[in-house]
């Protein structure tokens, strides 16, 4: 009778024992399903942020820091240094063809702000071909010239063989293109080639300069704003508005001026040479 009553205790004790254990282990459970969701969402987050670091380091930024800009501009003018004399003037020459048919254009829709928001396509077309002009070459290599990444003696090799080109390209294009083919008579744009050339040659030498100033600032600021894009749309918009505005703003481009003041003198303006010579030198 004592084993029975010793049996029935341990076996009490075994089920409160058991008992335990299933209460402990639900109580688990439980705890566990309560953790559970914020476990997940924890995941989720994470699976989240992991996402995106992805998509930052395969989608490039669109634009340049300063600073990667100016290294930029600094690798252009180590590469426009160490350009081939005939190669050097070849790109000067078709940035004058370049500039010149977008002087057409500005004449043939009747120049105004139509004529300045079109004007912006001979720039682009620079810019996305490498092509040397000479007012973008001043930004590039005074640049690098003062930071010291180029010589004295390239930027003035870069600039006259530039210079030299952007005027056989402009004059090329003025007597080819647009005077014997008669397109601009024949679009009813001679008088205002006349007008401009005469206007542009003719104003006060002081006037000419400041106005040169003011437009190859602007060139400069969008040739700046091209290189920090990395993209082909960033770039055209970030040449597109300097370079309309300087026109609305009637400032005197001079590479622009090599095709609009002789196109004008083709064509019946009261301009010498040698007045377009020194207003081209302004």
């Amino acid at each position: 009778m004592h084993q029975e009553q010793q049996n029935s205790n341990t076996s009490k004790m075994d089920g409160e024992l058991d008992n335990g254990l299933v209460d402990n282990h639900n109580d688990t459970n439980i705890r566990n399903r309560r953790r559970l969701p914020y476990s997940t969402a924890s995941v989720q987050q994470q699976q989240q942020q992991a996402a995106q670091h992805s998509i930052v380091n395969i989608i490039p930024a669109a634009t340049k820091a300063p600073k990667e800009t100016l290294i930029a501009i600094y690798s252009a003018g180590k590469y426009k240094a160490n350009l081939t004399l005939n190669v050097l003037a070849m790109q000067s020459f078709m940035a004058g063809i370049y500039i010149a048919s977008a002087g057409q254009l500005f004449l043939t829709v009747g120049g105004g702000v139509l004529g300045a928001a079109l004007f912006p396509g001979g720039l682009i077309a620079v810019i996305l071909t490498s092509a040397e002009l000479f007012t973008g070459d001043a930004l590039i290599f005074v640049a690098s010239v003062l930071g010291g990444q180029v010589k004295l003696k390239s930027l003035i090799r870069n600039w006259t063989v530039s210079w030299i080109s952007n005027f056989l390209g402009c004059v090329s294009w003025a007597y080819v293109i647009s005077y014997l083919s008669n397109a601009l008579v024949d679009m009813d744009a001679q008088e205002l080639a006349v007008k401009v050339a005469e206007k542009k040659a003719l104003n006060e030498m002081y006037s000419i300069f400041i106005k040169g100033i003011g437009a190859n600032f602007m060139v400069c600021v969008a040739v700046w704003q091209a290189t920090c894009a990395q993209e082909v749309a960033g770039k055209i918009l970030a040449l597109w508005f300097p370079t309309a505005a300087f026109v609305m703003m009637g400032f005197d481009h001079v590479v622009a001026n090599m095709f609009l003041i002789p196109i004008g003198m083709m064509l019946g303006a009261n301009v010498s040479v040698g007045r377009m010579v020194a207003a081209l030198m302004m």
